[in-house]
């Protein structure tokens, strides 16, 4: 019998719910937490209202298997310490580390990217002065999907093969 693995998808103001809901969708075998900064109400990009089951600094990040960061109007969170401690934490303990659209460019700006393959929004001409200087210490690629380690970043356009990269990543054991 396998365990189930533990997800957790990060939830903000505006985030894209649609570049996340069918990797959702694919998953087998798996729990499920929803988690923000605070433990509060996020509303998407599309409309819809989300509550979170917890906030970041109530997790244990020795339990998640997959931390998935969808895009949508990531400018608030560029930077921001406390989810760059968690992200740290993530590492540390080996889970994989999903970002797609600006999910990835806020992997990027904490450095978690810095020399490794990824995708992203790179190419954006509305990307802020930092972000343009921290995708330039990265090796990125113009592709839908790029696995570098346990990263694993997307195009927004990539949502579709996201969800089957992420769904074959969980089958693989920590």
């Amino acid at each position: 019998m396998t365990n189930k693995k533990n997800v957790v998808v990060f939830y903000y103001d505006r985030f894209a719910e649609f570049e996340i809901a069918l990797s959702l969708l694919y998953f087998e075998n798996i729990t499920l937490q929803a988690v923000g900064l605070e433990n509060r109400e996020y509303s998407s990009m599309e409309g819809q209202r989300f509550l979170t089951d917890a906030s970041l600094g109530q997790l244990n990040p020795d339990t998640i298997d997959l931390f998935l960061i969808p895009g949508g109007n990531p400018g608030p969170l560029l930077g921001n310490k406390e989810l760059a401690h968690f992200v740290a934490r993530l590492v540390e303990n080996k889970a994989i580390i999903s970002g797609i659209c600006g999910g990835a460019d806020i992997l990027v700006s904490m450095g978690f990217l810095k020399g490794r393959k990824c995708t992203g929004n790179a190419l954006d001409p509305g990307n802020p002065d930092s972000l343009k200087s921290s995708y330039q210490d990265t090796i990125f690629i113009d592709e839908m999907v790029v696995r570098d380690d346990l990263f694993i970043t997307a195009q927004s356009d990539g949502y579709t093969e996201l969800a089957e990269v992420l769904a074959g990543a969980l089958k693989e054991d920590k």
